[in-house]
């Protein structure tokens, strides 16, 4: 049989197959609306697919699933797909599985003529997305795909099953590595949770005069909890010279340039950083037009209305010029506080909480300034503020390190796929060989 796919042609090693050719049986999940119970048997949804979490599921009675599910009870080996919604996702269970799956799943049960692993890292691949979504119904609300659909899709298939499983198992390497990152960015992230929990609460200390850090003996009790004696409490507007913002140019985006003075908005703030890859620039014109919203180095920017509330960032040394629009806040400090010091406290625990008590109190649409000069900080000794931001730029910088070793890592994986599913790069007959 002629088989269409789009993975080109294919060299003499290598051959294709429909995916129902190479299945035992492709079916979903109950279709009838399960009833959850606290304890009983795990039901897997969508949900589990697409967060890689089968460890927080939900349960129901072990008599519907006897009654309702029991013709499609997963097994080990067998592939999961999202069908319904957020379709072309997967996970093979490799575990002992007494579950049930509702019906925004499908089972893949593979034959024994393939290497169920190979099969399975190639349902990750783009190829295999493409696939699915070109046979997807995309007007469906939600989109899906149908079971016979599925059965289309084709496989590229080495026709050595050594060759399937060595691919398999240098692939399934690069998902182990990916997984211990993503363990230790957790790790590291509890890391940095403790820390600002007990800088902001213990402090440092002070130094003495050799220089060496001293923990402090005397505390007193304010807003935050128990807290270094010597700080200070006072509110956001002591510490500011600036708390303001700017507006949308006439026009809105209509009036956005290509190039020009970047105007940072609230997409272009995240949690102590900034994303800018998509920011709008205006004319330096505009820029001269909207003084009280231009940027200085280091300035402190606070998102204060929609969704992404709260999220804060200071302005690096090097910063040249800008402006903002209405939705970010300019908190520009006095010399008692340094400004990262105050981006830090802003993000923190006690910095949100303050945020979001405001939130709870009705006004759910956006922050203003009188609330943002009301909030209480803490004011530290310059360097114990210096000291803390030296410790959080580390843990920052260990996280931004782990982040791109995990893209590199996925674009690794991602190259590899392209090579090792096209059959344009062979693993070594030696590897085969010794498979």
């Amino acid at each position: 049989m002629n088989i269409i796919h789009s993975f080109g042609d294919l060299p003499q090693h290598f051959y294709s197959q429909l995916l129902s050719s190479i299945s035992e049986k492709i079916t979903d999940g109950t279709h009838a609306t399960p009833t959850y119970v606290e304890n009983g048997i795990p039901f897997y949804s969508v949900e589990n697919v697409v967060a890689n979490n089968f460890s927080k599921v939900k349960y129901i009675s072990p008599k519907l699933h006897e009654t309702l599910c029991k013709r499609i009870e997963p097994q080990k080996g067998d592939i999961l797909l999202t069908r319904i919604g957020a379709i072309s996702k997967t996970k093979l269970i490799d575990w002992d599985v007494d579950a049930s799956i509702y019906v925004s799943l499908a089972l893949i049960r593979l034959s024994g003529d393939v290497c169920k692993e190979y099969v399975y890292q190639y349902t990750k691949s783009d190829f295999f997305r493409q696939e699915i979504e070109k046979r997807a119904l995309l007007n469906a609300t939600p989109m899906k795909i149908n079971l016979g659909e599925i059965g289309k899709v084709p496989v590229p298939i080495p026709k050595s099953k050594k060759e399937q499983e060595k691919i398999a198992n240098i692939l399934s390497t690069l998902d182990k590595k990916i997984e211990l990152i993503d363990q230790e960015i957790i790790q590291t992230q509890y890391l940095k949770k403790g820390l600002m929990q007990k800088l902001f609460s213990e402090g440092l200390g002070f130094q003495d005069e050799g220089g060496n850090w001293r923990p402090q003996t005397k505390f007193r009790d304010s807003v935050f909890g128990s807290i270094p004696a010597i700080w200070e409490t006072p509110k956001l507007d002591e510490c500011v010279t600036k708390v303001g913002s700017g507006v949308t140019p006439k026009g809105g985006s209509a009036a956005y340039l290509e190039t020009g003075v970047p105007l940072i908005r609230s997409q272009n703030i995240l949690f102590g950083k900034f994303k800018l890859g998509n920011v709008a620039f205006i004319s330096d014109s505009q820029h001269k037009k909207m003084k009280g919203s231009q940027l200085q180095a280091r300035d402190v920017l606070l998102n204060i209305t929609g969704a992404s509330i709260g999220r804060c960032a200071v302005l690096p040394k090097d910063f040249d010029e800008g402006n903002v629009n209405q939705h970010v806040c300019i908190i520009r400090t006095t010399k008692d506080i340094i400004p990262e010091f105050m981006g830090i406290f802003l993000n923190s625990y006690l910095g949100q909480k303050q945020i979001w008590s405001l939130q709870a109190g009705g006004n759910r649409e956006g922050l203003n300034f009188q609330q943002i000069r009301s909030f209480i900080v803490p004011v530290l000794p310059k360097n114990e503020q210096q000291a803390i931001i030296d410790i959080c730029f580390t843990v920052e910088a260990k996280l931004d390190l782990l982040e791109q070793q995990k893209i590199e890592t996925q674009q690794l994986k991602k190259g590899l796929m392209q090579k090792l599913f096209t059959g344009e790069w062979r693993v070594p007959k030696d590897d085969i060989e010794a498979a």
